[in-house]
């Protein structure tokens, strides 16, 4: 099939590909992709890291730390999934705005 086949006009008047999942936003006609379990994934990752973020500048209390040890290798691994969580919603909303 031609790319063109699978373009449909939005309520907003966007072009959109209607094999890709959609939900309705309640405010009416405009439509949003669904989140896949990835995005959820990083939008979990990305918030435990806002809140660890907080609790450092707000109280010079690192939680990550403070349950799996100062920089231990559990420590590390949670802080190197928070920041592929924050580039993969960098890269969602780069390609969400094309």
């Amino acid at each position: 099939h031609p790319p063109h086949q699978n373009l449909v006009w939005g309520y907003s008047g966007r072009c959109m590909d209607k094999s890709v999942n959609y939900a309705q936003n309640k405010k009416g006609g405009e439509y949003m992709q669904k989140m896949n379990g990835l995005d959820w994934v990083a939008v979990i990752l990305v918030i435990i890291g806002g809140i660890n973020w907080g609790l450092i500048g707000l109280f010079n209390f690192d939680l990550v730390a403070a349950i799996f040890g100062s920089m231990s290798a559990l420590s590390k691994i949670i802080y190197d999934l928070v920041g592929l969580g924050a580039l993969y919603m960098i890269y969602g909303a780069v390609k969400m705005n094309k």
